[in-house]
């Protein structure tokens, strides 16, 4: 039987006091930064493809990015569990790499495509009548004029591989494997009926229950 408390922040000064849910918080931020990183650079290319080069196939991927951002996380979840399970490849850590970074492809991608559509082409043309190659007026002028959207995309990449995205993807995990990212780990207690604190780290306060 689950007893509510309401709410604290007593909790929060003792968050390290759990080995697991720190180790759980570690494997969680070195995914989440690993996969916003490779979606990043991903995305960074495609986006930059979408909005300067017309090519065939172009429609259709349009399509799969707005495809992979409208469609519910849980049949994403489902959709790579299945997969990775079809082709027998073990669960764990890189394939949760793998999940998220393919997740956050899109909205990279959606983010710079924005950016670069509202350059201006000319800098470019004007950097090269004064000598430089494309490939340095590209770093020289395009991507400081990227950074900006480069930067947007990359945090959201990262504060979508911490949010319940995880939990989707991890169906495929074992309740307790280790090492488990902390959105799945704070879940498998309270999904085990074992006395569970903070259900959630972003609702800014710790919600409190004893059974």
């Amino acid at each position: 039987k689950t007893t509510w408390l309401g709410f604290t922040t007593e909790w929060y000064g003792r968050l390290f006091e759990l080995p697991d849910l720190t180790a759980s918080l570690r494997h969680s931020l070195t995914i989440g930064l690993l996969s916003a990183l490779a979606a990043t650079a991903l995305g960074t290319l495609l986006g930059l493809a979408l909005a300067r080069y017309r090519f065939r196939g172009r429609g259709g991927t349009d399509f799969l990015i707005f495809l992979s951002i409208a469609s519910p996380e849980i049949v994403l979840g489902a959709a790579l569990a299945s997969f990775f399970v079809a082709l027998g490849v073990t669960r764990g850590l890189s394939t949760l790499f793998l999940s998220h970074t393919m997740f956050s492809i899109a909205f990279v991608a959606v983010t710079v495509r924005a950016r670069a559509a509202g350059l201006d082409r000319s800098l470019e043309a004007a950097a090269m009548d004064l000598g430089a190659t494309p490939v340095t007026a590209f770093f020289k002028v395009t991507l400081p004029l990227l950074f900006p959207g480069i930067l947007a995309g990359f945090l959201l990449a990262f504060v979508l591989s911490l949010d319940d995205f995880e939990r989707a993807v991890l169906f495929h995990y074992h309740r307790y494997s280790s090492p488990s990212p902390a959105p799945s780990r704070r879940f498998s207690p309270c999904h085990s009926s074992i006395s569970c604190r903070g259900l959630s780290l972003r609702s800014g306060k710790w919600s409190v229950m004893s059974s």
